[in-house]
């Protein structure tokens, strides 16, 4: 992976980061072929996952995320 990268999670419900981060944490434990995650590794990948509440029908969503990206 590049250094510089985020992956948004967009979706309406309400979430956050953390919560996120979380829940695709157990997925990736739970599914991997290669087993659990390693801590730091984990940790490290998981600073660029972030979570976006927004409709994608909405116009407000996409400048929501217009704003949102530059400063990831």
């Amino acid at each position: 992976m590049p250094a510089d990268f985020a992956v948004i999670a967009v979706d309406r419900v309400d979430s956050s980061d953390e919560k996120l981060r979380r829940r695709l944490h157990d997925g990736v434990n739970q599914f991997s072929r290669f087993g659990k995650t390693k801590p730091a590794t984990w940790k490290q990948f998981a600073q660029h996952i972030h979570y976006q509440k927004g409709d994608f029908k909405k116009l407000q969503t996409y400048t929501d995320l217009g704003a949102r990206c530059p400063k990831l």
